[in-house]
């Protein structure tokens, strides 16, 4: 419908014409108008402090609705106390009918902080014998029983004594049988709550999954601390976890921890190498050790000569002597051996006639020293070569300046030439038979006399380190030979008790041969984790592959009919349903089981070990909001709305 014109003629026939008034605009009754901006937030308001007002009520057992009362009475807002209780009470009944829903949250949200303290500290008397479930229902029932009696007399407005009395009573059976019933109904919310959680669904660790963290908390604890340690490693219960996961199990989580248990196996031996060059540094060649030393010792001869160009003639008077004693008393090849070194004395083809040169006796000590040093000579032709050899030697240095300490060079290369050659103790540190073996305690022996000085050398010798560089080849040896037999590394070296573990200890000390032992026992445990979880698995993967072929085995006898097809379709659709969450449960521990990034295992294992404490407070957490909140419906039930004196 159009608009009527305005018409001048009418307007100033009521009034004078007043054109500012007519100008000026008029503002609209907004209070009025609920579409408005302000009469929605005004409605809000309103609603909101209803509500507020009902909640406050509720939490103060109806004494928040006297005090309104009294105020408003003695205000001169209202007649009386009673018409303003009256009026009070029926707000907020009417925004009850209006709004139930708002009105019971708003009681439960006032009821779940409190509680009342009678029932708490009669439940906390209470015999502790008593299980958890019946002093709960016991606690509920005094609680309940309590607060709706207090309810009920509170939210009584009639002024009549009887009222108040027989709502208590009513407030206080009914309070008792909702507080006896609500822990009983928390407990199912909380049970169903921690049956759904523990199955893990939606994410969660599965119950099983948190238990077996627990019973390997040590282990997992230590788990980033040991280089590439899986989830697997960390204990049986792990271990047990992880062969569980993979039987009748297709998906990414079983290849990856397939895979990378397998990888990890076959870098066995590369592991232990590294290790060992870690901790005792790069094996060294001992053929190459010696020929360094006899490049040294060779070395050696121009200073012998230049000595023994600025000797004197000397008097070997008193050195034949000796050996012509010493052939006096030996016999056989000894004596023939000793015949021969007193001949070396004589000027060559002057028997009898000594030669006074520096030169021929220090000639004369090297074919003895040769002589000696030969494998195949007799040992006591060796012994009485060796006494000669010591002769010649004090003889020299006794008349040749300088000598003796070129003696003590050579004597500290000979050491060390000695201490990498097969025979010494550093290449046969290892061996476990006879006649080689060496027990612990004569190798410290070995170990103290080869770091004393050499002749006239100051400084300790350098014997012992070419000890340990040839122990060391013969580790480096050991594990060549047997770099994934993880059994005789363990049986050469790696036993505490053993002499080999002992005398590793001695050779390079306790902590670098703890070290070694570490790195032995924890590949040990990969290769344990990789036979129980990938090769011991083999047999109960085929175990459940054949019993996927025989799915259909244990279905009901149901007849060929409507009724029984559809049984067996809804049973089949069932048992698929719950295998194929089975399975992709199952898919997704071994993907848990395989990684392999220590940051993430980190965070696995928190939230491994959080699981079951985590579960435990949500499901208490659960019951208790059910718990309260059936209780704050105790309220609600017990109200009697007072009536105006006019209405009586």
């Amino acid at each position: 419908m159009a608009e009527k014109p305005f018409d001048p003629d009418a307007y100033l026939a009521k009034k004078p014409f007043d054109p500012d008034e007519y100008l000026r605009p008029k503002a609209a009754d907004t209070k009025s108008d609920p579409n408005s901006i302000t009469g929605m937030l005004e409605a809000v308001r309103n609603y909101g402090d209803v509500l507020q007002r009902g909640a406050l009520n509720t939490a103060s057992f109806g004494l928040l609705n006297r005090g309104e009362a009294a105020v408003r009475a003695l205000t001169g807002k209202a007649p009386s106390y009673s018409d303003a209780l009256a009026d009070i009470v029926k707000e907020q009944e009417e925004f009850r009918k209006e709004n139930p829903k708002a009105s019971i949250a708003a009681d439960i949200f006032a009821s779940l902080p409190g509680g009342m303290a009678t029932g708490r500290a009669i439940a906390r008397a209470a015999p502790q014998a008593v299980s958890t479930l019946p002093r709960l229902v016991g606690t509920g029932i005094v609680e309940g029983g309590v607060t709706g009696g207090l309810q009920g007399a509170g939210t009584t407005y009639s002024g009549i004594p009887s009222d108040y009395v027989s709502n208590a009573g009513m407030g206080t059976i009914l309070g008792a049988g909702v507080g006896g019933a609500a822990p009983v109904v928390g407990a199912t919310v909380g049970g169903i709550y921690r049956g759904i959680a523990d199955r893990g669904w939606f994410g969660g660790m599965p119950r099983f999954l948190a238990e077996a963290a627990q019973a390997d908390a040590p282990g997992l604890r230590n788990l980033t601390n040991v280089p590439g340690g899986m989830l697997p490693d960390a204990g049986p219960s792990m271990l047990g976890v992880a062969q569980g996961a993979l039987p009748g199990t297709v998906g990414p989580g079983k290849s990856a921890l397939t895979t990378n248990l397998r990888t990890r196996d076959e870098g066995t031996g590369r592991r232990i190498v590294g290790e060992l060059d870690q901790t005792f540094g790069p094996a060294r060649v001992p053929e190459h050790i010696e020929a360094e030393v006899r490049q040294q010792m060779q070395a050696l001869g121009p200073a012998y000569d230049a000595v023994l160009d600025r000797a004197r003639a000397i008097d070997n008077s008193g050195l034949a002597l000796w050996l012509e004693g010493q052939i006096g008393n030996e016999r056989g090849a000894a004596q023939t051996a000793l015949r021969q070194v007193r001949g070396m004395l004589d000027i060559p083809g002057n028997a009898g006639v000594l030669d006074p040169h520096p030169r021929a006796m220090q000639a004369t000590r090297e074919a003895v020293r040769g002589m000696r040093d030969d494998p195949g000579i007799d040992p006591n032709v060796r012994r009485v070569l060796g006494i000669a050899h010591d002769r010649l030697t004090r003889e020299l240095q006794a008349k040749v300046p300088g000598i003796r300490q070129l003696d003590s060079q050579y004597a500290e290369l000979g050491a060390q030439e000695r201490a990498v050659q097969p025979a010494s103790q550093g290449r046969r540190i290892f061996q476990t038979e006879e006649p080689g073996v060496v027990r612990p305690v004569e190798l410290r022996e070995i170990m103290d006399a080869a770091g004393q000085p050499k002749g006239a050398n100051v400084g300790p010798s350098a014997e012992p380190f070419r000890l340990r560089e040839a122990a060391r080849a013969e580790l480096d040896r050991i594990v060549g030979t047997n770099r994934n037999d993880l059994n005789t590394l363990e049986r050469v070296i790696a036993q505490p008790q053993d002499w080999n573990a002992q005398k590793l200890a001695i050779m390079f000390g306790q902590d670098r041969a703890d070290r070694l032992m570490d790195v032995l026992a924890r590949e040990r445990n990969f290769r344990n984790t990789y036979q129980k979880v990938v090769e011991g698995s083999q047999t109960d993967m085929r175990a459940a592959a054949r019993a996927a072929q025989d799915a259909n085995k244990g279905n009901f006898p149901l007849e060929a009919t409507l009724w029984g097809t559809t049984l067996r379709g809804l049973q089949a659709g069932w048992r698929g349903l719950n295998a194929r969450a089975a399975q992709m449960g199952r898919d997704r521990i071994a993907g848990m089981m395989a990684e392999r990034n220590p940051v993430r295992i980190q965070d696995l294992v928190d939230q491994m070990l959080a699981a079951q404490p985590t579960r435990d407070v949500r499901q208490e957490i659960t019951r208790r909001l059910v718990d309260r909140g059936i209780m704050a419906t105790i309220p609600a039930e017990a109200r009697v709305t007072p009536k105006k004196r006019n209405e009586r």
